[in-house]
C-alpha cells in the first residue's frame, strides 16, 4: 500500500464528545476519560496515539507527526469542523510551489460563521502575533491565496519536509504560539506560508481550554516572551525592544485595572526566567525575518471586542476575556 498524501492529526484532551466528526489520526493527550475507548470502539479505522500523561499541544502534535506517513500534515483542533472541499483547497495551494512550507485555512467562528476568526497570522515588530481579519465579515477576505506570516495551528497544513528540517514543534511552548514559532523558524530557512481563503474551517474557540482562564492568561504572556527571545535577532531586539517593553507594560496595566487579574504578569515573569535559555536555543539558526508595522493599543482592543461579540463572551475576567485574541 502506497504512503498517503495527507495525514490529519487531531490532538485531543478530555473532549470525547468532539471526536465524532474527525478522522485519520487522533492523539489523546493523557485525557484519563473515555476518549480512547470511544475512538477504539466507534472508529477502529483511526490511528490512535494514546499518551500516558498530558504534556501539551506541541507534544501531542509531534507524536502524531511521528505516527503519520503523509507528505503533508494537517493539524486540526478537536473543536473544529472542516468543510469537505477544504482538504483539496489546502493541498492545491500547498503544491503550487516547492518552497511553500505551510498553508492557513480560513477559520470562521462556529458561533457566528459569517465572521472571520483567522485568515492566517501576522506578527508585528513588537513580537505580537494576531489572527488576520479577526472580526471582519467574509467579504473582507482575499479571494485568492496570499502570503502570510503563519498559519493558525487549529487548522493548518504543513509540508513534512519542513517539519522534519525544523525538528517539529517546540515542546517548551506547552500550548500557544507554537504555530507561530514553527512558521518563524521556517521563514529563517526560506519556507513560505500562504493563506487559502477557499479552505473553510469552523472553530468553536476555547472548547477544550476556556478563554479567559488563568492558564490561558499565563501561557499567553509566557509564550510571547519565549517567541521573541528565541526568534528575534539582537539587532531587532535593540531596535524594537523599547516598544515591546512599553506595550507589555500597557497590557499588564490594562489586565490589572480592567480585567482584575495578575495572570498576564505572572506569565511574563515565567517567560523572563526562561529568556536566556531560549536565546541560546535559537542562536544557531537565527536570521532576520521581516515583521509587520506595529498597530496601536486600540487595535488590540478592537480585536478583543470582535472576539467577545462573535462568541457572546462577557467582560468578566473570570469568564472569557479575549486576551488570547491579541496574544494568540
Amino acid at each position: 500500500m502506497s504512503e498517503p498524501a495527507l495525514s490529519v492529526i487531531v490532538p485531543n484532551y478530555r473532549r470525547p464528545d468532539l471526536l465524532l466528526q474527525v478522522e485519520v489520526i487522533v492523539v489523546d493527550d493523557g485525557s484519563e476519560d473515555e476518549s480512547c475507548l470511544l475512538v477504539r470502539e466507534r472508529f477502529p479505522e483511526f490511528v490512535l496515539v494514546a499518551l500516558e500523561q498530558n504534556g501539551g499541544y506541541p507534544i501531542a502534535v509531534n507524536a502524531g507527526i511521528r505516527a503519520s506517513a503523509g507528505e503533508w500534515v494537517l493539524t486540526l483542533n478537536n473543536d473544529t469542523t472542516i468543510e469537505p472541499a477544504a482538504l483539496e483547497a489546502l493541498l492545491t495551494v500547498a503544491r503550487s510551489s516547492p518552497d511553500i512550507g505551510s498553508v492557513a485555512a480560513q477559520q470562521r467562528f462556529l458561533s457566528n460563521p459569517q465572521v472571520i476568526y483567522s485568515a492566517g497570522v501576522m506578527v508585528d515588530r513588537r513580537g505580537q502575533a494576531a489572527d488576520r481579519l479577526i472580526g471582519h465579515p467574509l467579504a473582507d477576505s482575499e479571494q485568492t491565496p496570499i502570503e502570510v506570516f503563519a498559519a493558525c495551528g487549529a487548522a493548518a497544513l504543513y509540508r513534512r519536509a519542513m517539519l522534519d528540517e525544523l525538528g517539529g514543534f517546540d515542546e517548551r511552548f506547552l500550548f500557544g504560539l507554537e504555530d507561530v514559532d514553527v512558521a518563524w523558524r521556517g521563514h529563517m530557512r526560506g519556507w513560505r506560508c500562504l493563506y487559502a481563503p477557499s479552505a473553510v474551517v469552523y472553530h468553536d474557540l476555547g472548547a477544550t481550554v476556556p478563554h479567559g482562564s488563568e492558564l490561558r492568561f499565563v501561557q499567553a504572556g509566557r509564550n510571547r516572551l519565549l517567541l521573541i527571545a528565541k526568534n528575534m535577532t539582537t539587532r531587532q531586539l535593540l531596535e524594537y525592544g523599547p516598544g515591546i517593553v512599553l506595550f507589555d507594560l500597557l497590557y499588564v496595566a490594562y489586565a490589572v485595572l480592567r480585567l482584575r487579574t495578575l495572570s498576564p504578569l505572572r506569565g511574563r515573569w515565567d517567560g523572563l526566567r526562561l529568556w536566556r535559555s531560549m536565546r541560546r536555543a535559537g542562536a544557531a539558526g537565527r536570521r532576520p525575518v521581516a515583521l509587520a508595522q506595529t498597530t496601536g493599543f486600540r487595535e488590540v482592543l478592537r480585536r478583543r471586542g470582535a472576539w467577545r461579540f462573535a462568541t457572546g463572551s462577557s467582560d468578566d475576567s473570570q469568564s472569557k476575556p479575549a486576551s488570547t485574541v491579541a496574544w494568540r
